[in-house]
């Protein structure tokens, strides 16, 4: 069997989950965008010989993320990580796999501020009662 034959499936599931998508109601350029990764997903799959559902481990999906954004940003990690869990719980809500392999692919982390910004730091002077009350305390960041 080709690859490009073997990959025939997946196409097919790539397009049922799209369609799912824009029933949902997911808007137009969203779809668009999911149809980009979830594209190069397919074709990462025909050269990593996978074969079925079941050949879609955690693992692979996790080195799929990590050669996708090799050379992006955060927003591309977080698009992409976005687009395996929507084809993993696609593929479990149609019970070819048991469980969703991208549910524990894990969005990028920001790191926090060095330095807050002055307005962050000001702490604001009031000497009614409201900014007394425990409704009005403010969070520290």
């Amino acid at each position: 069997m080709s690859g490009e034959h073997s990959l025939q499936w997946l196409e097919r599931l790539r397009d049922d989950c799209l369609q799912l998508e824009r029933d949902r109601g997911l808007r137009p350029r969203s779809v668009q965008e999911l149809g980009r990764y979830l594209t190069d997903f397919v074709s990462y799959c025909g050269r990593h010989d996978v074969r079925s559902a079941e050949d879609l481990s955690p693992e692979l999906l996790r080195e799929f993320v990590m050669w996708r954004c090799a050379a992006g940003g955060p927003a591309l990690v977080k698009g992409t990580v976005w687009s395996l869990r929507k084809l993993g719980g696609f593929l479990t809500l149609k019970q070819m796999v048991s469980h969703n392999p991208a549910a524990r692919l894990q969005h990028p982390k920001s790191s926090p501020r060095a330095k807050l910004p002055r307005y962050l730091k000001a702490q604001p002077s009031c000497r009614s009662k409201a900014c007394s009350a425990p409704e009005s305390r403010t969070l520290d960041l």
